[in-house]
């Protein structure tokens, strides 16, 4: 039941305008913050060990803002995913900071890309691989059954 509610949620978010595959994402994120108490453990816990002298209402407000956008990032990489090149294309609104790293491969450097999962870290991934030849790393879903899907994507 599970896999097919995620696959299904998948399907539709891929088929919505990106402005409400934010909201809705920014609701799963509230909702994860709200209801998902080892989410919030884990998030309050790795911005303790890692910015120990940062006050704890600022963590709490990182660690609420990273379980929103991760919200924001499952429901807006299907649509990504799905999406034409030039509507890609249209969403670029600073296409500066790929100068260099183009530079650099075209060089025959080898380059390194490393984003937070904050925000659509996705979109980095689409954009970049459709200038270059890329390999993205990510860890497997815990269900197996969405693993094709992903990839794919």
């Amino acid at each position: 039941m599970k896999v097919w509610f995620s696959k299904n949620l998948f399907k539709l978010a891929s088929r919505l305008p990106l402005k409400a595959n934010f909201v809705l994402g920014s609701l799963l994120g509230e909702l994860a913050w709200r209801l998902d108490a080892k989410s919030r453990h884990y998030a309050l816990t790795n911005l303790e060990l890692c910015f120990p002298d940062m006050p704890a209402e600022s963590r709490l407000n990182v660690a609420r803002e990273s379980l929103r956008h991760m919200g924001i990032s499952m429901f807006e990489a299907p649509r990504l995913w799905k999406m034409s090149t030039a509507e890609l294309d249209d969403l670029v609104t600073n296409a500066d900071w790929f100068a260099p790293v183009e530079a650099a491969y075209n060089e025959g450097n080898g380059v390194i890309l490393a984003g937070p999962h904050l925000g659509s870290w996705e979109f980095m991934g689409v954009i970049t691989g459709r200038h270059m030849k890329m390999t993205s790393l990510f860890r497997p879903p815990r269900m197996n059954d969405l693993a094709g899907m992903i990839h794919e994507g």
